[in-house]
């Protein structure tokens, strides 16, 4: 992947990619005979988005105006919560969403 050019959209479905193990990508499955039925990366996505190498990335805090709406700072907190689950020491999605709104 790092040797494509970015943005690129690949389809998972017959791909090398699509055939690994769920694990390959992000640790242990769940448990559960959903999870045992469905062990391939295929399985769950259609795709994969690639933007570059993670260097390249950069990222843009929200805004004082979306700060200030109830509903999507909501939506955020679920959203970062199952994308990065916070280890055990560290703030929790929810004070890292409110100090990057203070700080605005």
């Amino acid at each position: 992947m790092t040797a494509w050019t970015t943005p690129r959209l690949a389809l998972r479905r017959g791909t090398a990619i699509g055939a690994l193990p769920y694990e390959f990508f992000f640790g242990p499955m769940p448990p559960g005979p959903y999870w045992q039925a469905h062990s391939r990366l295929g399985d769950h996505y259609d795709a994969m988005l690639y933007l570059g190498p993670p260097a390249s990335l950069s990222f843009s805090p929200l805004t004082y105006p979306r700060c200030a709406e109830p509903a999507y700072v909501e939506m955020r907190i679920r959203r970062m919560a199952i994308a990065t689950p916070t280890p055990p020491g560290t703030p929790t999605v929810t004070d890292r969403l409110k100090q990057n709104c203070v700080a605005r």
